[in-house]
Parts: C-alpha cells; sequence; structure tokens
C-alpha cells in the first residue's frame, strides 16, 4: 500500500523515518522514549537505537504506550 502523495510504500516511509530518529539520537539532538498517552508522562528513556528496528515500533499498539523523540 502507498502512503503519502509521494507514493512512498510504508517500509520507504519507516526506512525514511528511522534514518532521520537515528541521525538525531546519534548526534544527541533527541532521545528515543516510551512514552504512555494521553499524558505523555516519559516512561523510560534513552532506549536503544535498535528500537526503531523493531516493524512493530511503528505500529500502534494496544496498550496506552508509544515511542517518541524526545528533545535533549
Amino acid at each position: 500500500m502507498l502512503s503519502s502523495e509521494f507514493a512512498l510504500t510504508g517500509d520507504d516511509a519507516r526506512a525514511i523515518s528511522g534514518g532521520l530518529v537515528r541521525k538525531l539520537a546519534e548526534r544527541g539532538a533527541a532521545s528515543i522514549c516510551l512514552l504512555t498517552w494521553p499524558k505523555d508522562e516519559v516512561i523510560e528513556g534513552s532506549l536503544s537505537e535498535e528500537m526503531i528496528d523493531d516493524r512493530e515500533a511503528w505500529e500502534s499498539q494496544p496498550t496506552n504506550l508509544y515511542l517518541s523523540l524526545v528533545p535533549q
């Protein structure tokens, strides 16, 4: 399935997003954190960049938890 007017596949969009997330984390501009919805409370911070390699990290979760970039 294509996502966006740029005709990107879901895998292409995840690859671009993942590359950007990885660069921001590597440069120390942001941390990958686990947050809770709807309060956006950080449950666990500074997670490994490997977290974004997991396809499920990009999917909606049945829990109220989600991964997010938090600025440093």
